[in-house]
């Protein structure tokens, strides 16, 4: 039994999965603002990404041959 009494939140007409699921599309197609902190050179970089995860590795491997990250190989997220 589905009760809705005009609390936002509450039973939506269409249930909680389907607002889970809109959540999830959104943050598929965003964005994500990330800063390293090289220790070597005593600063930091300041970059965007739509893949969080394996991107301090590219950094650090060189992989981005015209980036400013290729002068150190110690960047960690900051």
């Amino acid at each position: 039994m589905t009760v809705n009494h005009g609390v936002a939140g509450s039973s939506p007409a269409q249930g909680a999965k389907a607002n889970r699921k809109l959540r999830l599309a959104f943050f598929d197609c965003m964005n994500f603002v990330y800063i390293f902190y090289s220790a070597a050179l005593y600063t930091f970089y300041v970059g965007e990404t739509a893949n969080l995860s394996p991107i301090v590795n590219w950094h650090n491997a060189k992989d981005f041959s015209h980036s400013y990250t290729v002068t150190a190989n110690d960047w960690v997220v900051f």
